[in-house]
């Protein structure tokens, strides 16, 4: 639209003519590939039909053929076939097999025709599909077996003879996959149809399958996202449960958010009510960390002293976008198309993909909002209800892509700086040094065993991502001299070094000036923090905790005070739980985690509830 390109800078027209050029790229692909080269399978047409017919179906989708008037010739003589089929056969069932063989190809030609993903016609056969779909997974049906298993012994024993009977019907020879996947499409009609006359119900058949798979092979997504997009599905339509995030991630990319976020409403009650209770205990520790770009100094602190023009960067970015939507949606737009090129050796790769494909996290962020689970967000915006208060939605984006953006652009100078070595750097080293940026900057990986517990981890503890990350960015740092010679290392141990020597310069400079005081006994809660009056500022971003309790247990163990080493155990734990657990532990106590009494009156309801969701 023109009113998006006047005035926009460079980097926005860039971003846009990228955008342009790759959604003809993957229309230009399916095209040439041939979205549907094994549709006689997809159909699964009965021999019976004839080879001819069989012949002009495989003609009316092959790009070769000829143009869309010969081929749409060759699909009219499939679909005069498939009628003529319907017509001579007496056994309703395989009549509805004939006619919704036909009617599905020429809805998948009608989708292989579209300019545009934009077009009516693909939006209105994607609406479609997703409605098929939501009344199937609002119905819970799950497998086949699995309805089978609800129906008495002699009603199966009823439906698999006629499914038997109708195959026999068929006549010609049918391999043992085909007859499979033959069998079970008339199993699933028989179903239907039983569940259509115990529900009074006059049309249960539904065909959104394979309608489905069209819509996805031929969106251009890799195999890798239309694998996890059926996997997902399959999740919601037959369990009725909320997919992993890297499938509901892969849903939105194949589908569009809004096909997915109406797919997400047909979940079970119980499995939506279980999201909005995580939404709604995690909204105080949202109004805790909103309004006060926390995110700088605490996730982005590390990387800070290494990277300074990066990091000043990114904030200047984390500011507008804080007062600015538009501003917002064009940084989106350019950490997700408009980041270039690197040559890596003699391939060219596009920086932003590439980037993605070695592990760097990009939190989603849309003017809209996401579909992708809680499990994905950054820790402090983990309430899609905060989205609804005022003023919460600003800090959000700012919040979220401040770190987008540190954490690209770092990765992005430190690839573009190895590539232009005489030796292109190893997909070992960038995986090395994008896990570290990843884990510097809060996002901490838990490991496949605690992945499935982590929206569980995040409802009781308020940031465990981020305290993971603290320690795993230690192991990354000990690996890093062990391994001094690769490069990745030697950047890890640049920024770590950049990091503590910088807040221990200042830190002891600022003391000695007396500007404030300093606390050197590693025991102490003010150990290493800058002391002005009464207040304390924590410059480590998240690091210092940790080394006090250790240093508390240390000295408790030397002295073989073990009521104490549980007392600090126990402090640190409660130290670590999100608000709501947190009062609810106040509560039951009547002491808070640092010990001060707590009262269940009206003067003191402020200290046990009211403080935990007044922004820091």
């Amino acid at each position: 639209r023109e009113d998006e390109i006047l005035g926009a800078s460079v980097k926005t027209l860039r971003a846009k003519l990228r955008a342009a050029s790759r959604g003809a790229d993957k229309i230009r692909a399916r095209l040439n590939q041939g979205a549907f080269p094994e549709l006689s399978r997809a159909l699964q047409v009965p021999t019976s039909t004839g080879r001819r017919g069989q012949r002009a179906l495989l003609n009316a989708f092959d790009e070769d053929f000829g143009d869309v008037v010969a081929r749409e010739k060759e699909l009219n003589k499939f679909v005069k076939a498939m009628n003529d089929e319907s017509a001579k056969v007496t056994d309703p069932f395989l009549k509805q097999v004939y006619k919704e063989d036909a009617a599905f190809s020429e809805w998948s030609f009608k989708m292989q025709s579209v300019e545009s993903f934009q077009d009516p016609a693909w939006l209105a056969g994607q609406e479609e599909v997703v409605d098929m779909l939501k009344t199937i997974a609002k119905g819970h049906r799950g497998t086949i077996e699995n309805r089978l298993a609800k129906l008495p012994a002699d009603t199966v024993g009823a439906l698999e003879k006629d499914v038997r009977m109708h195959l026999r019907a068929l006549g010609g020879s049918l391999t043992e996959d085909a007859k499979r996947a033959f069998s079970d499409r008339l199993l699933t009609m028989r179903l239907d149809l039983h569940d259509a006359a115990e529900l009074g119900k006059a049309d249960f058949r539904f065909d959104a399958g394979r309608r489905l798979k069209v819509l996805i092979e031929s969106s251009g997504a890799s195999q890798g996202d239309i694998n996890n997009t059926f996997k997902g599905l399959r999740t919601i339509v037959e369990e009725g449960l909320t997919p992993g995030a890297e499938r509901l991630q892969a849903m939105e990319r194949t589908m569009g958010a809004d096909a997915a976020r109406e797919l997400l409403k047909a979940r079970r009650l119980t499995e939506r009510g279980g999201e909005l209770f995580m939404d709604t205990i995690g909204l105080p520790r949202v109004l805790m960390t909103t309004m006060d770009m926390s995110a700088m100094f605490r996730q982005g602190a590390v990387l800070a002293f290494g990277h300074p023009f990066i990091f000043a960067s990114a904030a200047k970015d984390a500011v507008r976008t804080f007062f600015h939507e538009r501003s917002a949606i064009r940084l989106n737009e350019a950490l997700k198309m408009g980041r270039g090129t690197v040559k890596l050796g003699d391939k060219v790769e596009d920086i932003a993909a590439l980037t993605e494909r070695l592990g760097l996290y990009q939190a989603p962020w849309e003017a809209q909002g996401s579909i992708v689970s809680l499990s994905t967000r950054e820790e402090g915006m983990m309430s899609r209800l905060a989205r609804m208060i005022p003023g919460i939605k600003m800090s959000e984006r700012s919040y979220i892509l401040f770190l987008n953006k540190l954490r690209a652009d770092v990765a992005d100078n430190a690839i573009r700086g190895w590539a232009k070595s005489r030796v292109p750097p190893s997909e070992n080293e960038m995986k090395q040094f994008i896990h570290f940026v990843n884990v510097a900057t809060g996002r901490g990986i838990p490991g496949k065993s605690l992945d499935t517990i982590l929206p569980l981890m995040n409802a009781a503890m308020f940031s465990p991502r981020l305290a993971i990350s603290r320690f795993q960015v230690v192991g990354e740092t000990a690996r890093a001299f062990m391994t001094p010679s690769n490069r990745a290392s030697q950047l890890i141990i640049k920024d770590m070094l950049a990091f503590t020597g910088t807040n221990l310069a200042a830190l002891s400079l600022g003391h000695w000036a007396g500007l404030w005081d300093l606390e050197v006994d590693p025991t102490k809660a003010d150990f290493m923090k800058i002391r002005i009056g009464n207040t304390s500022i924590d410059p480590w971003a998240g690091f210092k905790p940790y080394a006090t309790y250790f240093a508390r247990m240390t000295e408790a163990i030397s002295k073989g005070d073990f009521d104490r080493l549980d007392n600090i155990v126990e402090q640190l734990a409660r130290s670590k739980l999100a608000p709501v657990p947190s009062g609810i532990w106040d509560a039951v106590t009547g002491r808070d985690f640092i010990g001060r009494p707590v009262k269940w009156n009206t003067l003191d309801f402020d200290n046990a509830f009211i403080s935990r969701a007044v922004p820091l």
